[in-house]
């Protein structure tokens, strides 16, 4: 059987008596049915993850579907084992081969996304090994560990609480060493970046996709993605400078850096950033950027998307308590940015207006051209 976490009576401060079902967040900010899940889920994982890798991104394969066959599973309430992927596969397939197969064909379609860039495997890659790391490295605390691991990288107790877990983790995806106090900017945004790519992707539809071919039916513009990231990173270099410069400036009047950063009066090197430098410049700059990337990449993979309708119509009635979740579209991670201006994005003075599919645009309705702002528009449209 699977761990199993407590849902029994507590007692208040009054002395009443007060029930812990009817999704009580109580372990980690999950209810304990979610709890469940999660355990049961990180047990499959790491026998998976003993075996041979079958591919640079395995991790991130496995919990992608491991996630969906434990979500069905606990919708349709199989008895197969929750330790025995093939077996909950097998049952579940005897039952539900529709919802089973497209199960399948998310597994393919996420290798069509991240075969559809070079950068997008490297992103992928380093976001398994990560996560792999995570999942198999960290038997003291267990299944706890993993719980807090999971709640803190989906910001179950808020954005101000969880973010500085978040860069925890993004840092140990770019660094080369655990004790890396900068990394590249350019490594920074590219994985947040690339992240959000795959993310816009694994919510389309399933006519998005040319199983066949393994191919997107309309290719990715790589080259206006990379402008973006390129933009995205020098804007960030460009804040750093200027910070650094202020505080050098000011250093003899009371302004002194965090200690967790590079000293910029010792020159923090060019084209590098502390976790600070980049948690100031995403808050004022691209507020959302963190969370329609790496926190909304990891709803998804452990709480996976709803089933489309059509495949409902054999299953319970009952999908109150789902594992399975709805989510709106991608919302593009420039969407709230502050209309950022760089070199690369300005001319003359003006405005360019970098835009695309994925990552909306660097411009606001209100302060530009009517002909951009319909470039913009039309660009940016879901």
């Amino acid at each position: 059987m699977g761990s199993t976490y407590s849902t029994a009576d507590t007692t208040d401060a009054s002395g009443s008596s007060t029930s812990n079902n009817n999704n009580v967040h109580n372990v980690n900010g999950f209810t304990p049915k979610e709890a469940n899940y999660l355990s049961n889920l990180r047990d499959l994982l790491r026998r998976q993850e003993t075996q041979q890798k079958s591919s640079d991104y395995s991790c991130l394969t496995s919990v992608w579907k491991y996630s969906q066959l434990l979500a069905l599973k606990e919708l349709t309430s199989s008895s197969s084992s929750p330790h025995d992927v093939t077996n909950i596969e097998t049952q579940l397939m005897q039952q539900y081969p529709q919802q089973i197969e497209l199960i399948n064909n998310r597994c393919l379609q996420l290798d069509i996304i991240v075969s559809s860039n070079p950068d997008t495997l490297k992103a992928a890659s380093r976001l398994s090994n990560a996560l792999q790391h995570i999942i198999c490295n960290n038997d003291e605390g267990g299944k706890n560990h993993f719980l807090e691991f999971v709640s803190n990288m989906i910001w179950r107790h808020g954005r101000g609480c969880n973010q500085r877990h978040t860069l925890d983790f993004i840092w140990n995806v770019c660094a080369l060493n655990a004790t890396a106090a900068e990394l590249s900017s350019g490594d920074v945004i590219e994985v947040c970046c690339q992240t959000a790519s795959m993310l816009h992707y694994m919510q389309q539809n399933e006519d998005a996709f040319n199983l066949q071919s393994m191919e997107l039916h309309e290719p990715r513009v790589v080259a206006t993605e990379a402008t973006i990231i390129q933009a995205l990173t020098s804007s960030l270099n460009e804040y750093v400078t200027k910070t650094r410069e202020h505080e050098h400036n000011f250093a003899g009047y009371g302004v002194t850096n965090n200690s967790n950063s590079a000293s910029s009066n010792n020159g923090g090197a060019e084209g590098c950033i502390t976790k600070r430098e980049f948690s100031e410049w995403q808050r004022k700059i691209v507020p959302d950027l963190l969370y329609c990337s790496v926190v909304r990449m990891f709803e998804v993979l452990f709480f996976p998307p709803e089933l489309p309708s059509h495949l409902l119509s054999d299953l319970p009635k009952n999908t109150k308590n789902s594992i399975f979740q709805k989510y709106s579209r991608p919302f593009p991670i420039l969407e709230s940015s502050k209309e950022f201006t760089t070199k690369t994005t300005t001319k003359g003075g003006d405005l360019t207006v970098v835009s695309s599919p994925v990552f909306g645009s660097n411009a606001r309705s209100e302060g530009i051209s009517d002909s951009a702002n319909h470039a913009a528009a039309a660009l940016s449209t879901l």
